[in-house]
């Protein structure tokens, strides 16, 4: 049994690779053959719990990945796949990296959706690992024309600006506040308290969320679905699994799964106003952590 670690994980899974395996595990979804149900949550001592998300690709492979609570050792995630046939263990994972990666994706996934094709300007709001890995990301569906970081302090975010110009090559510089005149804005932080005025998006206006999502902590409120005219997720399974709640449980009927806008049939995909989105209409994704993403990730490196 194979087991690969972040350096092999990192040198063999450029970022189009990942936007093409989500994008085709996507497309599996629309038509029934992924299944994914909502993550299970095992209460634990220390660290506070285990977490378990699960997916299953027709009778190709099935898989699980597994993490313990924000601040465990190391931040290790296991990810493993199985034969879908024989029920042998294919391979695992040993990663830190395999979850951003996959977050970051989906981001990319849903920007090349949703948005009108050509360079972009970016706000993110974050400077730690996920953020990195939106950019990351981004890079593989859009021309990233412009960033403006807002970090927690002003020390981080420079940090964070100089690692982003150096190892992705992009003209990024901090913003204080949010400079909300950009086409894409992510939040991507660990905050538990809304960190974005839904009053200032504007029409025309992706706005992304990554981080905490639950009620009681989350890095936005109700109010940003409010002002948006779609919202979209990756998995309406997640939202409406979790505990506490998601901050938009209580609207999940309304909220549209990416899945279902990539197989709409007669759109073609990344067309001048974005899938389901009318030019000018403000657009939500909450980026939520399709399960069986990062076992999908491990398969095609397997």
């Amino acid at each position: 049994m194979r087991v690969l670690g972040d350096d092999e994980i990192r040198a063999r899974l450029p970022a189009d690779r990942v936007v093409a395996v989500l994008t085709a595990l996507l497309h599996a979804q629309a038509e029934g053959d992924f299944r994914a149900p909502a993550r299970a949550v095992i209460p634990l001592t220390h660290p506070e719990r285990l977490t378990v998300t699960a997916g299953a690709l027709g009778d190709q492979w099935y898989g699980y990945r597994a993490y313990a609570g924000v601040g465990a050792q190391g931040d290790e995630q296991v990810t493993v796949v199985h034969d879908g046939a024989s029920g042998a263990v294919l391979g695992m994972a040993v990663s830190a990296l395999l979850g951003p990666m996959r977050c970051g994706g989906m981001t990319a996934v849903a920007v090349d959706a949703l948005t009108p094709p050509g360079p972009v300007d970016v706000t993110l709001v974050g400077a730690g690992r996920q953020a990195y890995h939106q950019l990351w990301a981004l890079r593989a569906v859009r021309t990233l024309r412009r960033v403006r970081v807002v970090g927690r302090s002003p020390g981080s975010a420079a940090r964070f600006v100089e690692e982003v110009r150096s190892r992705l090559g992009l003209d990024a510089a901090e913003a204080t506040p949010p400079d909300l005149e950009a086409d894409l804005v992510v939040l991507a932080t660990s905050s538990p308290t809304p960190v974005l005025d839904p009053e200032r998006i504007r029409p025309g206006q992706l706005v992304v969320t990554v981080g905490p999502k639950q009620v009681g902590r989350a890095e936005y409120s109700p109010a940003l679905a409010d002002a948006a005219d779609l919202v979209v997720t990756d998995s309406l399974a997640q939202l409406r699994g979790y505990d506490p709640p998601h901050v938009l449980a209580d609207r999940a009927d309304e909220i549209v799964e990416l899945s279902a806008l990539l197989a709409t049939p007669g759109v073609d995909h990344g067309d001048e106003r974005g899938l389901g989105a009318a030019a000018g209409s403000r657009v939500l994704f909450c980026n939520v952590g399709l399960a069986g993403a990062e076992a999908a990730l491990l398969h095609v490196l397997l």
